[in-house]
C-alpha cells in the first residue's frame, strides 16, 4: 500500500508536530509513502533526512491554482492507494476525483 500524506499547516503547531512523528513512524514501520508539504525548511530536511519523497508546494488561498495542478500531477505521478490530508488548504487543493483504480 501506498500513502501520500498532505500537510499544509503553519510553521509550528500540534497537528503539524502530530504529521511529523506520524509520517516518521509510518516510514520507520515500512510503509511506503510520499509527502506533499507547505513550504518549510526544517520539516523539508527532516524528511529527506528519513529518506521520505517530499514536494513543497506553496498552498496558498484559493487563487493558488499551481499547488492544485502540483497535487494532481503528483497523484498521477505517484499513484498512491490513500490520500491523507491535514489542514483545511491541503485538504481544498486536493484533487476530488479519484485519479486511478487499483
Amino acid at each position: 500500500m501506498k500513502v501520500m500524506q498532505a500537510m499544509a499547516g503553519a510553521a509550528v503547531g500540534g497537528a503539524e508536530a502530530f504529521f511529523m512523528r506520524l509520517t516518521l513512524a509510518l516510514h520507520r514501520a515500512g510503509l511506503d509513502q510520499s509527502v506533499l508539504i507547505r513550504r518549510h525548511p526544517q520539516r523539508e530536511a527532516a524528511l529527506a533526512e528519513a529518506g521520505i519523497p517530499c514536494r513543497a508546494l506553496r498552498f496558498g488561498g484559493p487563487l493558488d491554482l499551481f499547488s492544485r495542478r502540483r497535487f494532481r500531477q503528483a497523484v498521477t505521478q505517484d499513484k498512491p492507494d490513500i490520500v491523507l490530508t491535514w489542514m483545511s488548504r491541503a485538504t481544498a487543493a486536493c484533487p476530488a476525483v479519484p485519479m486511478h483504480v487499483a
